[in-house]
């Protein structure tokens, strides 16, 4: 049983890194701010002020 939790916590820490780096990835490009816009855009077209 050990090393199969072993394996588990492994493939989490490399699932978290990846995450990790698409995140700086985007962030990097610049994609914070187009996420930002259209969340706004759907927001405001929900309640009907757009």
């Amino acid at each position: 049983m050990r090393s199969k939790e072993g394996w588990l916590n492994a493939l989490r820490l490399l699932l978290l890194c990846a995450a990790a780096v698409m995140v700086a990835v985007g962030i990097s490009r610049g994609e914070v701010a187009m996420v930002l816009k259209k969340a706004i855009n759907l927001c405001l077209e929900c309640i009907g002020l757009g």
